[in-house]
């Protein structure tokens, strides 16, 4: 659902990286650092991360309601007309700012 969902291609690794940092965000709050070594620390503590756990329930739901609203739009989320550092940035300030709707 998440590439259906974003309309960004993943070059470089670009979903991974979206993913990664709302994960983080999520995990550490808005105040992380979301540079490689931070989001590695937090991966690293979090090893025995579990997909039905608070945290992935809150960004399943994030991610189920930006592709209700995108779905039959035939846009994504974010749609790539920026340079492909804002477009990221956007795309998880999206999906995590959405967790709140989602509540």
């Amino acid at each position: 659902m998440f590439k259906e969902t974003v309309a960004i291609p993943d070059t470089r690794y670009a979903h991974f990286d979206i993913a990664a940092k709302v994960a983080t965000i999520e995990i550490e709050g808005l105040d992380t650092g979301l540079r490689f070594d931070d989001i590695k620390d937090v991966f690293e503590s979090h090893r025995s991360f579990s997909p039905t756990s608070a945290v992935a329930n809150r960004i399943r739901a994030a991610l189920d309601l930006l592709h209700n609203a995108f779905k039959d739009n035939g846009a994504g989320v974010c749609l790539p007309r920026l340079p492909n550092t804002y477009e990221a940035s956007l795309c998880q300030s999206a999906i995590t700012h959405s967790r709140a709707r989602a509540e």
